[in-house]
């Protein structure tokens, strides 16, 4: 019987760290949905809705030589599934909204994007583990490299 009463014990235990861990998560994600705070390679991206309503979000740009990826990187995400189901996007890096067309990245791209700007694991444990989905953002006309677009504003 003692048996039984510590093993109940250690469930309940562990169910509620596991609802803290839950708890805590939800906070985290909440407070960065709420003040979306900004850095250096911060972007605002504008999705379409399947509504046509146009949503703004703070993300971090990625870049790679000539090449500017996001990444979904967190649970709330509706502007990634915005972006893959309408891919004309705006961006805007502080110098003027540009055109661009969201391309879904994998494989061997994937993994050079995720070598180069790999996630800390105290960042994956505060987001609660989300899928991670990368999106290259490709100019929708010829607008000069990413380097060039910086340096003319």
């Amino acid at each position: 019987m003692q048996r039984f009463v510590t093993l109940k014990m250690a469930l309940y235990s562990l169910l509620a760290l596991v609802g803290l861990y839950i708890v805590v998560v939800i906070g985290f994600e909440t407070g960065l949905g709420i003040w979306q705070p900004t850095w250096a390679n911060t972007l605002y991206i504008t999705t379409t809705d399947h509504r046509g309503n146009q949503n703004t979000r703070v993300l971090s740009g990625l870049y790679m030589g000539d090449d500017l990826y996001v990444r979904a990187n967190h649970w709330p995400r509706d502007w990634y599934h915005d972006a893959m189901a309408r891919p004309n996007v705006n961006i805007d890096r502080g110098h003027g909204t540009r055109q661009f067309v969201a391309v879904p990245v994998s494989g061997e791209e994937e993994r050079r994007v995720n070598a180069q700007h790999g996630i800390r694991l105290k960042w994956r444990i505060l987001t609660g583990f989300p899928p991670l989905k990368i999106i290259r953002l490709d100019p929708t006309t010829h607008q000069g490299n990413l380097s060039d677009q910086e340096n003319s504003t």
